[in-house]
């Protein structure tokens, strides 16, 4: 099949035992070969761009396996190409995928909720439901018996709610947002009663146009709308609701009002999350929540999930979220999150287009989303799951992963106890019936110096760490080449190890010394299964990953029980260990020497020959150029969230450059009451920030000064109850994302939240459409006599200037004022005096301190 510029080449081997399939892929001149083998021992669906092809064959199962494995890790290329499309039946097409995600990108550009590019992305996403509403209509039309109905919604509302990130409290309030809504069902009110959820968000985040972040998601929320339609006599047995959120990067604020307001959310019965969080690799499974979406998911026909992500998700640990908490909340809704998350480099930059999403991604995602889709509201689908959830959810307690992209393996909780317990026995047969006591005991010391040797490493690793950043000053030298934390930490972890397990056998008798090796191997062993039991007490699939491990450990010692029977059957009971005890010492020797002259080199030479960013791997810093119109002063405001070395030298260059009233930089304390950041409030508190003072330009006056107005109105004092009840009114023409915060003893409001106890510091944050001046808050404040002065709030407030962003406004034909001039100025500087290796969040905020 030829496809210009793209060339494939299909070649089909059928036998009971292998599938194959040959891809030439061609693209700028470089050529991509590529092999796939299929076999299973259970039947599964494998998908090609023609047809599906049953495998049920066990024959030569291990062998293809290791081959399939063996050939993926030469590959370390894992996409699935464009198919090109027929006549005959349609199929997901990547080109019209990532050509709504190039609209929204680069035609339309930055997204920022408040700016005028989000109007026109919303604009545009409702003129394509409507297009795809308006296919459908002339579809059933052509075949009138076809149950197939598609109806759109644009949503507006205001609302508020509290979200908690990072330990801290943020109250949000937002006005007038929107989302566009389709809903595809068979017509019937059967037919509606149950829905399925696609999400993805229209908006991106302030310092990116959001191509893979996430256009991406919305291009293939269309795809699959517009597939379904076009598929002749496919009629959904349950409705699915594309939901187009405009505002998931201001704190999910599109997501919260769809659940709380829209009257589909009563009928939503599961949520697919649609994220991105790099612009590489296939879309891992990342949460799954309810044990009938595991098995939903089970149907993809690339799988990339590990109960490990889901896990790790779920601790906490990574400090991230997505729309999926809104739904979990408000709606009590389960369901799957899935995310790209490969070479996350451009992850919120302004590199985030369409030219650095991996060839494949789209397909690969769309696919896999589709294949759940049919498969939850098709008439030849599950049909009774939706149902199902709307009277019980079954908790996830199934462990899952899947294996080279093609495998997805899944089993019971039941089963995985069952493993363990068959491991455990086996472990103490073997314990008890091939070893003596004092051989036992030495079992049980190695058991602790396996432990000791994991904290070695992690110590080893420490160490090594603190003196790349501390003494030789080249924190994150690794940065632009993941792969390198191998080689430059792996060494000092093994050493950390290794000097463990030397003290330890240095204070043994001989006796025991001569016994270490097989001890050890031993010690490992009831590492992995003592690891996996707690872990599964704890409910944590992850317990997975030991079970596994000691299932090797465990045939490996049963292994060499065996062999070393073999070798001297008059000592079964108890091997001859000191055949191996010389290697055993030398290598304690050795080694330590050897990889400690290799730590030493390997620290030099990522210290002073390496360079951590560049322009494919860059560093991240955030800008604002702040107006004070209550002080009347200008400050530039840089900072930065990584520990590397050289930002210090990057803000006096700053400085030397563009302050007139020439300062040292100094950093500046970061906590809640420095109100400098507040508009990405709580990640501020990551930040190492640096204030200069700049020049008041000449002549200059404020448009913003009598306009960006906190009034307090309705305000009344209550001395019988000591209270005092006001309506705040922030007046915003012009600016964005507006932030205000102050201290108080908060009894009552008018957000949906209940307020703190007792006197504290509160954060309020807004997100609005374009053209929105105005939001309020209706107060009851505590006043005590004790202290008078806490009667008075004092309040600082921030926000964007709407066309002061760079290089969000770079083509607006009307800049801003003073701040964007200067934003504009200093992106040059920094791409000049950096080489590219820096991307800047570069916005102009205006704002003060009043008191009411």
């Amino acid at each position: 099949i030829v496809h210009d510029p793209i060339v494939y080449h299909d070649f089909k081997f059928k036998s009971n035992i292998l599938f194959l399939n040959f891809n030439i892929r061609t693209r700028s001149n470089q050529t991509r070969r590529s092999i796939s083998y299929t076999a299973t021992p259970h039947p599964i669906i494998y998908s090609s761009c023609t047809k599906s092809t049953i495998l049920t064959t066990q024959r030569h199962f291990v062998i293809i396996t290791l081959v399939a494995i063996v050939h993926l890790l030469a590959l370390a290329d894992n996409q699935t190409p464009l198919c090109p499309a027929t006549t005959k039946n349609r199929i997901l097409s990547e080109k019209a995928i990532l050509e709504h995600a190039r609209v929204l990108s680069e035609d339309i550009g930055f997204r920022t909720v408040g700016t005028r590019e989000h109007a026109l992305g919303d604009q545009y996403v409702h003129e394509q439901a409507l297009r795809i509403q308006k296919e459908c209509e002339d579809v059933v039309k052509k075949a009138p018996t076809r149950k197939l109905e598609c109806e759109v919604w644009r949503q507006e509302g205001s609302g508020t709610h509290r979200f908690d990130m990072m330990g801290k409290p943020v109250f949000k309030v937002y006005e007038n947002l929107s989302n566009i809504i389709i809903r595809i069902s068979n017509g019937t009110p059967a037919g509606k009663a149950h829905a399925l959820l696609l999400n993805a968000h229209v908006d991106s985040t302030v310092p990116s146009p959001g191509a893979a972040d996430d256009a991406l998601s919305v291009g293939i929320l269309f795809e699959i709308a517009r597939n379904l339609v076009h598929t002749p006599g496919w009629e959904p047995a349950h409705s699915i609701v594309f939901l187009f959120n405009n505002a998931e990067e201001s704190l999910q604020d599109g997501s919260h009002l769809f659940a709380t307001q829209h009257p589909l959310a009563n009928l939503v019965r599961a949520v697919i999350n649609l994220e991105a969080a790099g612009n590489t690799g296939p879309e891992i499974l990342f949460q799954a929540t309810s044990e009938e979406m595991i098995q939903a998911y089970a149907q993809v026909p690339y799988p990339y999930a590990t109960v490990l992500a889901n896990d790790v998700f779920k601790s906490g640990i990574i400090l991230s979220d997505t729309d999926f908490r809104q739904f979990e909340e408000y709606r009590n809704l389960t369901g799957l999150d899935m995310a790209v998350v490969g070479d996350s480099y451009f992850y919120h930059t302004r590199k985030d287009l369409v030219k650095n999403i991996q060839p494949g991604v789209a397909q690969h995602f769309a696919e896999n989303v589709m294949a759940i889709v049919k498969h939850l509201t098709s008439p030849l689908g599950a049909t009774q799951v939706l149902p199902s959830l709307a009277r019980q959810v079954t908790p996830p307690t199934s462990i899952y992963f899947s294996v080279v992209g093609k495998y997805f393996f899944l089993y019971s909780v039941q089963t995985a106890w069952k493993v363990l317990l068959v491991v455990l026995l086996a472990t103490a047969l073997l314990l008890a019936g091939t070893t003596g006591p004092e051989l036992r005991r030495t079992i049980w010391k190695a058991t602790g110096g396996v432990l000791s040797s994991l904290a070695g490493a992690a110590l080893g690793a420490g160490v090594a760490a603190s003196i790349m950043a501390k003494i030789l000053e080249a924190g994150m030298s690794w940065f632009s080449k993941e792969t390198s934390c191998f080689v430059l930490y792996g060494p000092p972890a093994l050493a950390g190890a290794l000097a463990a397990q030397y003290f330890l056998v240095a204070r043994s008798p001989p006796t025991e010394i001569a016994q270490f090796e097989y001890a050890t191997l031993f010690g490992i062993h009831l590492v992995n299964v003592f690891a996996a039991i707690i872990l599964q007490f704890l409910q944590l699939g992850s317990s997975s990953i030991f079970t596994l491990f000691s299932l090797g450990s465990l045939f490996a010692l049963i292994l060499n029980t065996f062999l070393n029977a073999l070798g001297n059957p008059s000592r079964r009971r108890e091997p001859n260990w000191t055949v191996i005890h010389l290697a055993t010492y030398a290598v304690a020797q050795v080694v330590p020497l050897v990889v400690g002259s290799e730590i030493a080199i390997t620290m030099l030479i990522y210290a002073y020959g390496s360079r951590p960013f560049d322009a494919m791997h860059q560093k991240r810093i955030f800008v604002l150029h702040f107006e004070d119109i209550t002080q009347q002063e200008h400050h530039l405001h840089l900072a930065a969230a990584d520990g590397a070395p050289g930002f210090h030298e990057l803000v006096q260059g700053v400085a030397t450059k563009f302050s007139k009233i020439y300062h040292q930089p100094v950093p500046v304390m970061m906590d809640d009451n420095n109100s400098d950041w507040d508009i990405i409030y709580p990640f501020s508190q990551f930040l190492t920030p640096y204030k200069i003072p700049l020049p008041k330009p000449y002549n200059y006056a404020s448009p913003f000064a009598d306009t960006f107005t906190v009034t307090a109105v309705h305000d009344v004092f209550n001395y019988r109850s000591n209270t005092r009840s006001l309506t705040l009114l922030i007046d915003h023409p012009g600016i964005i994302w507006t932030a205000i915060a102050f201290d108080a003893h908060i009894l009552e409001w008018s957000l949906s939240s209940p307020p703190l106890e007792g006197y504290q510091r509160y954060h309020f944050k807004e997100a609005s459409f374009y053209g929105t001046t105005q939001w309020k808050l209706d107060l009851v404040l505590s006043v005590s006599p004790r202290h008078p002065e806490r009667s008075k709030l004092q309040i600082d407030f921030m926000g964007i200037i709407e066309k002061g962003s760079w290089p969000g406004k770079k083509l607006d034909k009307h800049p801003a004022g003073p701040g964007i001039q200067l934003l504009e100025k200093l992106d040059e500087h920094l791409f000049k005096s950096t080489g590219d290796s820096v991307d800047a969040m570069l916005l102009s905020c205006v704002g003060g301190q009043v008191i009411v």
